[in-house]
């Protein structure tokens, strides 16, 4: 399934979400592997998040950053941040899960319009 790093980077914690709920074995086990593949690219995406942190923003200490739109590299921290979050990339292996509605499992809305290239509610 080819994404954008954008809709990785949205969908991981709402992922976290879905995965504490019971499900059906198969639907389950579609969420497991969604969830290893997310992570996975999560974890590239939110080490050049940091470094672009590190070097366009300043530094409180403590190994934290912070850039905000008054800072004078903004401009270039936003370009390069947009660039990362529109890149595509591959997860292999992955297709769409289908959540059964009548599970009794609860998502919120926005966990799903977060989760909407990764799972689709079966009605």
């Amino acid at each position: 399934m080819e994404v954008q790093n954008g809709d990785v980077y949205q969908a991981q914690k709402p992922l976290q979400e879905l995965l504490a709920e019971v499900w059906p074995v198969k639907t389950a086990y579609g969420l497991a592997k969604l969830a290893r593949k997310i992570n996975e690219q999560y974890a590239i995406i939110e080490s050049v998040r940091i470094k672009l942190f590190q070097q366009y923003g300043d530094d409180k200490g403590n190994g934290t950053y912070q850039i905000d739109a008054e800072h004078a590299n903004w401009a270039q921290f936003r370009d390069a941040h947009n660039e990362l979050m529109g890149e595509k990339c591959e997860l292999e292996n992955v297709w769409v899960v289908k959540l059964p509605s009548d599970n009794g499992a609860k998502a919120s809305a926005k966990t799903l319009m977060d989760l909407d290239r990764f799972v689709e509610v079966e009605m």
